[in-house]
């Protein structure tokens, strides 16, 4: 089962920077999730909220502030937020990534960066519609559709764009939802997974892979 750093090893370490990311690599990760935003000058950049101000008390959003400008801001223990370009250079191919796409209206961008990166990598967003428009730019781009639950709505859905699999929050599965999810031949991610007696119940179940904050106290259960 894959074990995926979530915004890296972001209990520890500020959630979403190079530091998180080689952290959850040194503790053994298979990989990362992360989260990305574009500046205003449309350069994909890895934040999670909209805002800045949660993480670097700056009270602008991603979009209304140039790249050089977020650059100077700090982002925890003197980390800048990096560029997904930035983040790709680190990774260089040593695991899996999960892409969570935040922000409509930036796929073309997003796919620009991802071209030519020869690692493993997989779009997810909880914005169906933004997936949509991610297949109608590439027939290979690997889809992950977000969500919640399993229903009638999901599956339409990853039939519609070809998608790989779901990322469901650890609570919605159970071998039901995995026997409906297997039967539409998708793949299976699980978020938010802290708690190692979860972490044990969802290998058992037989998913692809949960994401996590502390990569460095689960992944050895699986080791």
């Amino acid at each position: 089962m894959l074990i995926l750093g979530h915004r890296g090893a972001s209990k520890t370490y500020p959630e979403n920077t190079l530091a998180a990311f080689a952290a959850a690599y040194d503790a053994g990760a298979d990989g990362l999730e992360w989260d990305v935003h574009a500046t205003a000058d449309g350069v994909p950049v890895l934040t999670h909220d909209r805002s800045l101000a949660r993480r670097t008390g700056d009270g602008r959003n991603v979009d209304e502030a140039t790249l050089e400008q977020i650059k100077q801001l700090d982002a925890g223990n003197g980390e800048r937020i990096p560029t997904l370009a930035e983040a790709l250079a680190l990774c260089a191919g040593r695991g899996y990534l999960d892409i969570e796409v935040k922000q409509s209206g930036i796929e073309a961008d997003v796919l620009d960066v991802l071209n030519g990166y020869e690692g493993a990598w997989g779009i997810s967003s909880f914005d169906w519609t933004s997936l949509v428009t991610f297949r109608e730019l590439s027939a290979d781009a690997e889809l992950w559709l977000l969500a919640m639950k399993t229903d009638q709505s999901l599956l339409e859905t990853a039939a519609r764009i070809s998608a790989k699999g779901v990322a469901l929050h650890f609570s919605a599965i159970s071998a039901e939802s995995i026997a409906r999810l297997s039967a539409a031949k998708l793949q299976i991610l699980a978020w938010t997974v802290n708690d190692p007696a979860e972490a044990r119940r969802l290998n058992d179940l037989g998913i692809e892979g949960l994401i996590t904050d502390i990569p460095e106290s689960i992944k050895p259960l699986f080791a």
